[in-house]
């Protein structure tokens, strides 16, 4: 969210756009770049818009756009419905303090932080920070930590629904409960968060089955060539369904892309975070 002063008209943010396609739209907003009519200090044309942090992208192109060059052909969302991010409407840290960052009257800021999380549709993770970064949930002195502990709680509860329906859900022994076991100290000795287990899911995808999961999903015929009977001597093998699937081939590749890359002989950059499926 931008900070005062932010112009005649306040920034959109850019972790939530739906657009309807249109050539013609695109093609406007495209000569808008391209004339690149910024000016420092008074935004996109002089209008103002714009002169704030990300004002020369699409934090300030789109409400420009949709504001001053065709106004009307958009519209606000709620932010608190829509992309919260959990984020402090007003100048001065805390609540109901200072004035609202979006241009309202004071007395009309409406708080993300303090909405019913039954009410969102969306959350951008980035003032909570990610679920996988194992967020402290202990600490709620802060003024967004009881929001955000309850949008991990959720997200745990997605990840734990995901793997269930997959038929690769094990039970996590993690000591952090409210993170679904998936965080925190694990009965393994390990520390941290735990990511979606790959090697099960394509173990299970394969015709296996996780130990506590029960029987793998089932599966889905294929047709038989012409010629078979659909029996033994002329079917084809069964394909178990699933939201994607890795053939024995593309996950020897993998496995063998990444196992020459931790022999290469080069030191492991610590600036680089390690990435995870989530």
């Amino acid at each position: 969210m931008a900070r005062a002063p932010w112009g005649k008209i306040a920034p959109a943010q850019g972790g939530f756009v739906v657009a309807r396609p249109d050539l013609d739209t695109f093609e406007a907003l495209c000569a808008v770049v391209r004339a690149g009519d910024f000016r420092a200090g008074s935004g996109w044309a002089g209008t103002g818009v714009g002169s704030f942090y990300g004002g020369m992208t699409i934090q300030g192109l789109v409400p420009y756009f949709f504001e001053m060059v065709r106004p009307g052909a958009g519209v606000a969302v709620d932010n608190c419905v829509y992309n919260n991010m959990a984020n402090n409407p007003r100048s001065v840290g805390g609540f109901g303090k200072g004035v609202c960052r979006d241009g309202s009257p004071a007395d009309d800021c409406k708080d993300c932080r303090l909405v019913d999380v039954a009410t969102v549709k969306t959350v951008h993770f980035t003032i909570c920070q990610k679920p996988w970064g194992c967020f402290d949930a202990r600490n709620q002195r802060c003024p967004y930590c009881p929001i955000c502990t309850k949008f991990h709680r959720l997200w745990f509860e997605a990840r734990e629904a995901m793997e269930r329906e997959w038929g690769i859900y094990e039970p996590y022994t993690g000591d952090a409960p409210e993170r679904h076991g998936m965080c925190g100290r694990h009965r393994d000795g390990s520390r941290g968060y735990k990511p979606v287990p790959i090697d099960r899911l394509v173990n299970t995808r394969a015709g296996g089955s996780s130990p506590d999961s029960g029987p793998p999903p089932p599966s889905r015929r294929r047709r038989a060539p012409l010629g078979g009977d659909g029996g033994s001597a002329g079917s084809q093998p069964e394909t178990p369904p699933g939201v994607f699937q890795l053939t024995n081939e593309t996950h020897r590749r993998l496995r063998s892309r990444t196992s020459r890359r931790r022999h290469s002989g080069r030191p492991a950059d610590p600036r680089r975070p390690r990435r995870h499926l989530r």
